[in-house]
This record gives structure tokens, C-alpha cells and sequence, in this order.
């Protein structure tokens, strides 16, 4: 007998292929249903949100409103580019558009109050301090309560200075108030790239420009702790002041409250520096109760300024150069969603818009730039001053900084202000390379070059000899002489004394008051106030017209050709420049990103 012979009978079920359950084939088929029923039911909301801000239906507010403020983390100066509001409720996060609310909101019978929410603001202290002003013109203007609520793991002197506009200050139980003082931090990287073998090569003009040092130095140059002890100095008894006069404590308590590093919220109730313990329930419990309204109604900043229709008729245009100056005519690789970069010929464009626009009488430029590129800065002020030519005044409004190239754009115009808190000045220029000749060596890499010209490496990666530094050292000179001539003369400073105020210094906007870089005090509401009085026109009866006005989604996709054959969408070469911009060897106007915290 045979094994396969002697082997058990093979059961008969056993012998067909079983068949397959039909279940799971029903529940993938359900799940496709579903979500494609899920994406139908969003495109149709999206659809009729999108008609419905075509036809221009305003969102309604209802009466006895509070009007909910956020201050929790970065806010732009400008509204963004896109206004994808109404098609998927995107957050303002403009101070702009907080402006506006808060000027609407004074007369507005349908709000009753301000919730303020502070969780970690990153405002500048610039913006900080001009917030600080309309939120309290809006409780002086109105005579409606503004109440703020504090709640993080950690109360900052920032946030803590946002909450003194309020009638009345709640903090979280659990939280740490470190209000404590300030603090200019910057880091220093010229050990580290030692270790490397890498050799930097930087020239700043002059002794005060810092922007070179975190490369160059391996700690602080005098100058440099100089400049910026004074600057917080400013900023510290701009903070100190408002604290004494609002909370009724004397400066004495308050220093020996802040030199305690940590407070806790027993500490802080104590001393007065809140009104209440609690939390969001009970604030708005206590907010229904101050605004007499039968019950708590919040309405969210977003949703208030969708609500709010145009004032005016928008003869004052306002431009925004917001963040590092390039001198590409693109913001960013991605059209139509820039952020974070100010591009010199597109701002200069804005300008040039609103000169040739007929309705426009006079320019606000808001500013808030620690500089980038000359050529980029270079443009726009070309712009203002043809703007001031064409008999259009124009009026600088400083944000949080308005330094080195931010001050290049901003010293043409009619009139410049700023706040006690914004940085400024920096007038000076910086150049650094890198010798990576030690680098290449200790990695046991090499490298070589065919030229065509002696200086044709001048700005390669190599070492410099003597001609080669002196080289460029002329043509930072030219750049610098330009700059300080140009402050002499937009200014109408003697030379000397133009020179005395540059040399790479940043000032608060009350040192740089009295060195005659700025003209006086305000944000932007004094600032258009100023332009229609340049202009002639009747103080507070112009409205006013951003520059460009912001598309809906629609007016983006036509204009950036998503929907044509133009591509936008960028190229790995694209993507590689933009990465390696900041890294070319060249002159830059440029302060340094100084964290104050």
C-alpha cells in the first residue's frame, strides 16, 4: 500500500473552496457611501457659504452681544491676502481687523461688553502698547466692561500688560504669574562653527550693528548690550507706569513683586495685581452681570468683523510691508498665500496703485520689518517718495519694528510714528561669509574652481585675502553712505548729526523721538488721522481702503492661474532658492531679531 493510499478521506466540504462572506464587501461599500455623501454635504456648504459672500449677506450679530477676543499666540499686522472667511470660517488673526472691530464695537447698541482672552499673545510690544490705547478708548468712548481672563501655565509681563486694559483682571487658579522683568536674549554661534573649522567673515556698520555678531562674536559687544539695555529700558518703564497708575500700587511694591521671579496666584490677588480667581463660566457670568444683559451671548472676532460693512468713502489707502524685505517680486513660492516676507517690488506696486487710484488722497504705509535686502528697501522708498511727489502725502505707522531696512522704506514719507515700545533705527548695513577651507579639510573633502576672472570667487566659500576684503568693505560703504545721506535728507538732519543716530543702533521709538527719526506718537488710527490732515480732508470722515484689497478664494484661483494653464505650483529649483536665499554672501540692511521676553 501506497502512502497516499493509507492517508485519510479528504471530507467533502473540505474539498471545495469555501465561499467568501459578502460582508465585508458591504461594509466597504457603506464606508464609500459615506464618506462620499460627507464630501458632497461639504461641498454644498462650502458652495452656499461662497454665494453667500458673492451676494454680500452680512453675518448677523445679535443684540446684548459680548464680543470674544483671543490674544493667544502670533497675529499678522495685515489681513490675509485670501479671505477664505466666509468659505470655511478661517479665524481674523489681523490686527487690523481687530482695529476696525474695536472702533465699530464703541457704538455698536448690539455689543455690550469685551471678553478679552489672553493665553500666550506674541504681539510685539509695539502692537501690544497700541492695543493697550484702543481698548481703552473703547471702554472710555462707550461705557461698555471690558473683562480679561487669564489663563495659562505661565502669565507673562506681556500678557499680563494686555490684561490692564481691562475693568477687570480674572486669572485661572492654577496658574504661575512671572511677572518679572524682561529680558533681550540672543545667541552666539561663533565657537560652535570654530569646532566646525569654519571661519566666519563678517563686516558690520558700524559698531553697534549687531546682526553679524551671532556668527562673529562669541558673546556681546559692548555696543551691543548698550543699545539694547537701553531699549528695554524704555519698554520696562513703559510697563511699570501703566501697572502703578491702573492697579493703585506704588513702584516700590511693584519692584519687590517682580524681583520675587515667580508669583502665585494668592501673591498677585493680594497685591491687587488681579480683581478675581476663576474661570470661564464665572467670567462670563460676572460680564452678563457688568453689561447688564439677561444672558451671556458670545460673538467671536471673526464672526463680529464679518459682520461690519465699509465706512466711508475710503479716500486714505493703507499698505502693509510686513516681515523680511526681499528685493523677488513673490512673497512666497506659493501665490497667494504669502506670509512672512516682505517683497520690495510688490509693496512698491501697492503704492503705485494707490497713487494712480483717483479716489485715494493720502497713503498710511504700516510698517513692522527688521529690514532684509537694500535693493528691496530701496524700491519702496523710491515709491513713497514719487507718491509725495504726485501730491499724495503718505504717513508711516510703526508696528513692533521698524529697524535698518524697515527704517530705509520708512524714512521718506510725510510724517513717521511709532510707539514708546516699537525698535527702530538700526541704520547701518552687515555683511557675512563663511570660509569653509578648514571644513572641507577635516571632513577630508576638497574643493577647486576654474575662473575666468581674478575676484570671480570673491563671494564663494573660500578664504579672503586682504584686496578681497577691502573690496567689498567699499562697496559696504557705498551702501552705508547711501543710507545715512538718505536719513540726512528725507529727515532734514545735518550729516553729522544723521550720523551720530546710525551707526547700526536700535532705538525705542521715545529715544528715536528725541534723535528726530521719528515725528511723534500713535499707531494707526493717529497715523490716518494725520493723512486726511495732510491731505485736507476732514478729520475721521475718510474711510479707508487696504492695499491690494483682499480676494475671496475665487478672485486667487483666476488671478494665480489655478484654474488656467499657467502652473503655480513651484519647482524643485524654486524650492531650493528660496531655502538658500537668506544663506548668499551679501550686504544686507538688516537689525538683528532681537526676543524680548
Amino acid at each position: 500500500m501506497s502512502d497516499l493510499e493509507s492517508l485519510p478521506p479528504v471530507p467533502e466540504s473540505a474539498s471545495q473552496p469555501k465561499k467568501r462572506s459578502s460582508m465585508g464587501c458591504w461594509l466597504a461599500l457603506g464606508l464609500l457611501v459615506a464618506v462620499l455623501l460627507v464630501v458632497f454635504v461639504g461641498i454644498i456648504v462650502m458652495m452656499l457659504g461662497f454665494l453667500g459672500s458673492l451676494a454680500g449677506n452680512p453675518v448677523q450679530v445679535s443684540s446684548g452681544s459680548i464680543l470674544e477676543i483671543q490674544l493667544a499666540g502670533p497675529m499678522t499686522q495685515a489681513p490675509p491676502e485670501v479671505d477664505l472667511g466666509p468659505l470655511f470660517s478661517v479665524p481674523a488673526s489681523s490686527f487690523w481687523e481687530m482695529r476696525e472691530a474695536l472702533l465699530e464695537a464703541q457704538n455698536d447698541p448690539k455689543i455690550a461688553g469685551i471678553h478679552l482672552w489672553i493665553h500666550n499673545a506674541a504681539l510685539g510690544w509695539g502692537s501690544a502698547t497700541e492695543l493697550v490705547g484702543l481698548l481703552d478708548d473703547f471702554r472710555a468712548n462707550s461705557g461698555k466692561p471690558v473683562v480679561a481672563r487669564l489663563q495659562s501655565d505661565q502669565i507673562s509681563d506681556l500678557d499680563y500688560y494686555l490684561a490692564t486694559a481691562a475693568d477687570e483682571i480674572w486669572i485661572t487658579p492654577q496658574a504661575s504669574v512671572l511677572v518679572n522683568g524682561l529680558v533681550a536674549e540672543s545667541q552666539f554661534f561663533r565657537g560652535t562653527l570654530e569646532k566646525l573649522r569654519i571661519e566666519p567673515q563678517v563686516l558690520m556698520y558700524k559698531e553697534y550693528k549687531s546682526a553679524g555678531e551671532q556668527f562673529g562674536s562669541y558673546e556681546m559687544s559692548e555696543p551691543m548690550r548698550e543699545a539694547l539695555a537701553a531699549m528695554l529700558g524704555t519698554i520696562s518703564e513703559v510697563f511699570g507706569s501703566r501697572v502703578v497708575s491702573v492697579r493703585s500700587i506704588d513702584d516700590s511694591t511693584l519692584a519687590e513683586l517682580m524681583g520675587r521671579g515667580v508669583l502665585s496666584v494668592a501673591d498677585v490677588l493680594e497685591a491687587n495685581l488681579v480683581d478675581r480667581v476663576g474661570y470661564r463660566d464665572e467670567v462670563q457670568s460676572s460680564l452678563q452681570e457688568l453689561a447688564g444683559v439677561s444672558e451671556y451671548r458670545g460673538t467671536t472676532l471673526p464672526t463680529y468683523s464679518a459682520s461690519l460693512r465699509s465706512r466711508g468713502s475710503r479716500r486714505v489707502a493703507l499698505v502693509f510691508g510686513e516681515g523680511t524685505i526681499v528685493s523677488e517680486p513673490v512673497s512666497s513660492p506659493f501665490p497667494g498665500f504669502g506670509i512672512g516676507l516682505f517683497s520690495g517690488p510688490r509693496v512698491a506696486s501697492h503704492i503705485r496703485q494707490a497713487v494712480n487710484d483717483p479716489n485715494v488722497d493720502a497713503i498710511v504705509l504700516r510698517v513692522d520689518s527688521p529690514g532684509g535686502s537694500p535693493v528691496g528697501s530701496d524700491l519702496v522708498l523710491r515709491e513713497v517718495t514719487r507718491a509725495r511727489e504726485a501730491g499724495k502725502p503718505v504717513v508711516v505707522s510703526m508696528a513692533d519694528v521698524a529697524a535698518s531696512g524697515g527704517y530705509w522704506v520708512s524714512m521718506g514719507a510725510d510724517r513717521i510714528l511709532a510707539q514708546p515700545t516699537t525698535i527702530t533705527g538700526s541704520i547701518g548695513v552687515v555683511f557675512s561669509k563663511f570660509n569653509l577651507d578648514g571644513f572641507w579639510e577635516w571632513i577630508g573633502a576638497g574643493s577647486d574652481s576654474v575662473k575666468t576672472a581674478e575676484n570671480a570667487d570673491i563671494m564663494g566659500f573660500g578664504g579672503w585675502d586682504e584686496g578681497d576684503r577691502e573690496t567689498v568693505q567699499v562697496w559696504m560703504d557705498q551702501v552705508y553712505d547711501s543710507f545715512t545721506e538718505g536719513v540726512a535728507e528725507h529727515r532734514g538732519l545735518e550729516l553729522e548729526v544723521a550720523e551720530r543716530n546710525a551707526r547700526g543702533r536700535v532705538w525705542s521709538g521715545t529715544d528715536a523721538l528725541e534723535a528726530g527719526l521719528i515725528d511723534g506718537f500713535g499707531g494707526l488710527t493717529e497715523a490716518i488721522q494725520l493723512a486726511e490732515e495732510l491731505a485736507g480732508l476732514e478729520i475721521g470722515s475718510s474711510g479707508v481702503e487696504v492695499f491690494p484689497r483682499p480676494k475671496t478664494l475665487f478672485e486667487s484661483m483666476m488671478d494665480d492661474g489655478w484654474v488656467s494653464s499657467k502652473p503655480t505650483v513651484p519647482s524643485q529649483a524654486q524650492l531650493v532658492e528660496w531655502a538658500t536665499r537668506l544663506a548668499r554672501p551679501q550686504v544686507q540692511v538688516r537689525a538683528d531679531e532681537i526676543r524680548v521676553h
